[in-house]
């Protein structure tokens, strides 16, 4: 596949760029165009990043294995390290988190690095989802985390409410396995400037 830059180079010899970009930290194996129902029209960018090389051939692999029959031009993986996203300032509309904060091998320093690296890449209408599925961030934790980097949430979905079959559904299949009770999944949606008060 062609770098993000030259393609986007080439989109506006074209006359013709991205309106909206899309980036996932974390990748892991499952990234979004493979297990969610999101779909990433022609001129949407989806930028993958994951920090493990094997992880980021195979989620590679499986969003374009899933979607053979589409152009799948605009789906790119990266190799890189959270800490510092390869990404210009202000560039993305919307980066996703999934179970990365939560994760308890991720140390407490690269989770706020992880934060600031998200309020730079994200435009100042830009969105930052968090979805903690596996091993959640304590509610109050996460909260003072956001609050810390300068966040306010804008809405948050937890796995009781009516709609959370839906909005888990748009980023990841849901797996068969019940989900234990003891754990209080949510998607948490958030902006990089706080509301006025």
């Amino acid at each position: 596949m062609k770098n993000i830059e030259t393609s986007i180079a080439e989109r506006k010899e074209e006359k013709q760029t991205y309106k909206r970009v899309f980036v996932e930290v974390g990748t892991h194996m499952g990234p979004v165009p493979y297990m969610g129902n999101r779909k990433f029209s022609d001129n949407e960018l989806y930028i993958g990043i994951e920090k493990d090389e094997k992880r980021i051939g195979v989620a590679k692999k499986s969003a374009t294995r899933k979607h053979k029959n589409d152009n799948v031009e605009n789906l790119y993986f990266l190799q890189a390290d959270a800490n510092h996203l390869p990404l210009k300032n202000n560039v993305a509309e919307e980066l996703f988190l999934g179970n990365v904060l939560g994760d308890p091998g991720i140390s407490q320093e690269d989770k706020e690095n992880f934060l600031e690296e998200a309020k730079r890449v994200v435009r100042k209408e830009g969105v930052i989802i968090i979805k903690e599925t596996n091993t959640p961030l304590d509610r109050t934790i996460l909260s003072k985390l956001i609050d810390r980097h300068g966040f306010s949430i804008v809405k948050e979905i937890k796995r009781e409410s009516l709609d959370w079959g839906d909005a888990v559904d748009y980023y990841q299949r849901r797996l068969s396995i019940p989900v234990m009770d003891s754990i209080e999944s949510y998607i948490v949606y958030f902006k990089k400037e706080k509301k006025e008060e």
